[in-house]
């Protein structure tokens, strides 16, 4: 019926009675009849591609990546006393070094679990570990310096971390503990809190961030609204850090700038034992429903405007 009448012999004209005056009879223009043809003929087309296709059964097939092993879960242990807002690196705090690098650490993971511990005169929880990565960078964006104290307690930081990794169900645990200075507070000592550590098989990395040399220091607003300015010249202890990093099996970095951090974190994850391992599942849904509407929808304005607007008739 459709392609019965696409050749030239096809009618085109637009008998009509209706007309804007008495002496004035509509005639519709030649260029808006030939654009309603072609429009036709290719909607007819399309039809019958599609009705063509349709006969291989189309699918939309969906792939989606499935991880088989459990990741690693990692632990970051950060530093927040007061000193952490020295500028060694231009107009970057080490604690923001801290944030920028952590934050491009775990945009990178997949399938590690990953929680974060603050750490002063007191310790807290920040983050457990989790595979919400955009939960975790949000958070550690947020986290101001000056509400944990003034004092440095690395010992009860580490221990804290501890406390979220023994239990969790991965074969590889890992903290990560970044300072700027010596412990100067806590019940326990860092040491100590290292060998707990390597009891539970946890290995710990620990990175030392600045230098020994006199730096600004500028903190805007604490808890209380109250900032910080200054000078300092104090500095981590790296012989204790290389120390309890080596009794876990981890390793110790120096670091003073962004760069060095990065290289760090990516040393870091070189060294890790846990290999992902995974597997594409392939999921397809039959879009013939679609297809067959569809094609109906085009013949059916192939013959409206066949009819309708250009009055043709069927050649049988």
């Amino acid at each position: 019926m459709y392609l019965s009448y696409t050749g030239r012999s096809a009618g085109s004209d637009f008998p009509c009675a209706i007309s804007l005056y008495p002496t004035q009879p509509y005639r519709p223009s030649l260029i808006f009849a030939r654009l309603l043809h072609r429009g036709a003929s290719l909607c007819r087309w399309i039809a019958v591609i599609l009705l063509v296709c349709l006969l291989a059964d189309p699918a939309i097939t969906r792939r989606e990546q499935v991880y088989t092993t459990q990741g690693s879960e990692i632990i970051v242990v950060l530093d927040e006393s007061p000193s952490m807002g020295a500028l060694d690196a231009g107009s970057l705090s080490r604690f923001e070094i801290a944030k920028k690098v952590i934050q491009n650490f775990v945009k990178n993971r997949t399938t590690e679990a990953i929680g974060l511990v603050g750490f002063a005169t007191e310790t807290v929880l920040r983050v457990p570990p989790t595979l919400d990565y955009d939960y975790f960078s949000r958070t550690l964006e947020e986290v101001p310096l000056l509400t944990l104290g003034d004092a440095t307690s690395l010992g009860m930081g580490i221990l804290h971390g501890i406390l979220y990794l023994r239990s969790g169900g991965s074969d590889e645990k890992i903290l990560i503990v970044l300072t700027d200075g010596k412990q100067n507070s806590g019940e326990y000592s860092s040491i100590y809190a290292s060998e707990i550590a390597a009891s539970y098989g946890i290995v710990l990395h620990s990175i030392g961030i600045g230098t020994n040399e006199s730096v600004p220091v500028n903190i805007e607003g604490g808890e209380d609204g109250v900032g910080l300015q200054g000078m300092i010249a104090d500095s981590y202890d790296p012989v204790l850090l290389q120390e309890i990093a080596e009794q876990t099996g981890g390793d110790f970095y120096a670091v003073n700038n962004v760069a060095s951090l990065e290289q760090a974190f990516l040393t870091i994850e070189s060294k890790s034992e846990t290999k992902n391992e995974y597997r594409y599942i392939a999921e397809s849904r039959p879009i013939y429903r679609e297809c067959l509407l569809l094609i109906m929808i085009l013949f059916c304005v192939d013959l409206i405007i066949r009819k309708v607007f250009l009055r043709e008739s069927f050649v049988w």
